[in-house]
């Protein structure tokens, strides 16, 4: 740790004030934008936008102000470079990243949150509650 920097090998996250980075699925985070490239996300107030298919999610709200995240249920607050996850351990295993609770995972491009389940398999999602796939 060099003030505020993590390094994690093998899929690396650095933590820059508020930028985050996921190498192979790389993840950034300046004010509220947030981009995985192969399968661009980005986040304008709580507008989620994927190239080639555009998905806005309502409901299970995820906001991002300046460079706080919140998600309700399984709450991420990132101020600054602090990330608190409240209830839930965060074990970040080569490029695995487990949320207990909400459990994220991370495997090359594949995400997938439980409670709403959201899978990232090259670019398909599923939203279960919404429950819709985008992959053709």
């Amino acid at each position: 740790m060099y003030g505020n920097e993590q390094k994690l090998y093998g899929n690396e996250q650095k933590l820059y004030g508020n930028e985050q980075k996921l190498y192979g699925n790389e993840q950034k985070l300046y004010g509220n934008e947030q981009k995985l490239y192969g399968n661009e996300q980005k986040l304008y107030g709580n507008e989620q936008k994927l190239y080639g298919n555009e998905q806005k999610l309502y409901g299970n709200e995820q906001k991002l102000y300046g460079n706080e995240q919140k998600l309700y249920g399984n709450e991420q607050k990132l101020y600054g470079n602090e990330q608190k996850l409240y209830g839930n351990e965060q074990k970040l295993y080569g490029n695995e990243q487990k949320l207990y609770g909400n459990e994220q995972k991370l495997y090359g491009n594949e995400q997938k949150l439980y409670g709403n389940e959201q899978k990232l398999y090259g670019n398909e999602q599923k939203l279960h509650g919404m429950n819709r796939s985008c992959m053709e």
